[in-house]
Parts: C-alpha cells; structure tokens; sequence
C-alpha cells in the first residue's frame, strides 16, 4: 500500500517552519506568501507611517522568522508567533522614534544659535515647566489640589476652604507643605511664589 504524500503547498505553517529548519528554502518562500501582505498591513496600521517604512518593517520581521528556524518549536502557533514578533518589531520602532525625536529636538536647541534675545528664556521657562511638573507630580493629593487652586485658579484661601470641605488654617498649612516642597527642589530659580 502507498501512502500519498502531502504536496508542501498543503503543509500547516508550523509543518513549513519545521522543514525551514532543515533550511527549506521553498518552505520559507511558502510562508512569506502565506503572511506577508497581512503582516504589512499590521504595520501600515500599527506605525501609521510611510509605505516604505512599513516595508522596512516587514523586510525586518522576515528575517527575524529566517534567523529564529531553529528555535521555533511545533507546537507552537506560528501566527501568534509571528504577530508578537510582530507587534515587538513595533514597540521598538516606537522608541527608536522617541529617541529620535529627543534627539532632533536636543539638536534644534544646540545648531540653533542664539538668533533671537527670547532663545535662551523660552529654553529655560521649557526646562523649568517641566522640572515644575515632575515635582507637583510628587506632591499629596491635597497639595496638588490646594496648589492648583490658589495658583492656576487664582482662588483664595477661603474659596480653597470652602471647595475641599476643610477649614482655611488647613489649606494654609497644605499650601506652605506644598511650597517648601517646590522651592526646595527649584532653588537655582529663585522660585518664591507670595501665599
């Protein structure tokens, strides 16, 4: 009795990733077919970015599958498998970008002479905003709301009082806790704000 055997284009995609372990060139030509339109459209959405970048992506994802043959085990399955390499691929253009950005961003301040007199104070306002935000991040609940009350909102103390239920001695003593804590950590500003 003969056993027929399965031409490779029937071949499930682990089955192909076995035999491109074996470094079955037809085996790998087989599933890029399979999945590379698919894997490029999940780019050209993940990366809302150019088709050539996309492409790169995908060129990318390919030879990561060819590299990792040997370790790809059967009984895994090879689509979940070649998403998460997928979605990795991703998250690592993600901060690459975001490197990129710092960086050009960095190089805008550096390669950008002093052409204007504002240069240096925009600069500095920047960097002071956002050592301001990291420190009121850092502030309790009831600091960052008597803080953000007195001075975005421009309320008085009693308006304070009276909007968190508490009494004005309370909002007072919130108030300096909240500044000690600012001034301390601004102190090359010379930050005094009047309470």
């Amino acid at each position: 009795m003969r056993f027929r055997v399965k031409n490779i284009e029937q071949y499930s995609d682990e089955q192909l990733m076995s035999l491109l372990a074996k470094d079955n060139m037809e085996a790998f030509e087989l599933l890029y077919n399979r999945y590379s339109l698919r894997t490029k459209c999940f780019f050209l959405r993940m990366i809302s970015s150019e088709n050539d970048e996309a492409e790169d992506l995908n060129q990318e994802l390919y030879l990561k599958v060819y590299t990792s043959r040997y370790s790809f085990l059967e009984n895994y399955k090879f689509d979940s498998w070649l998403f998460s390499i997928c979605y990795n691929l991703c998250k690592n253009h993600y901060r690459h970008n975001d490197v990129v950005e710092h960086h050009k961003q960095e190089m805008l301040y550096q390669d950008d002479p002093i052409e204007s007199p504002d240069f240096e104070i925009n600069y500095d306002k920047e960097i002071f905003q956002k050592r301001l935000e990291l420190i009121l991040s850092k502030l309790s609940q009831e600091q960052l709301a008597c803080f953000t009350l007195r001075y975005n909102e421009e309320m008085s103390v009693n308006d304070i009082a009276a909007v968190l239920g508490c009494p004005s001695g309370t909002v007072k003593s919130r108030l300096n806790s909240a500044m000690n804590i600012i001034s301390s950590n601004l102190k090359e500003y010379n930050f005094i704000i009047e309470q």
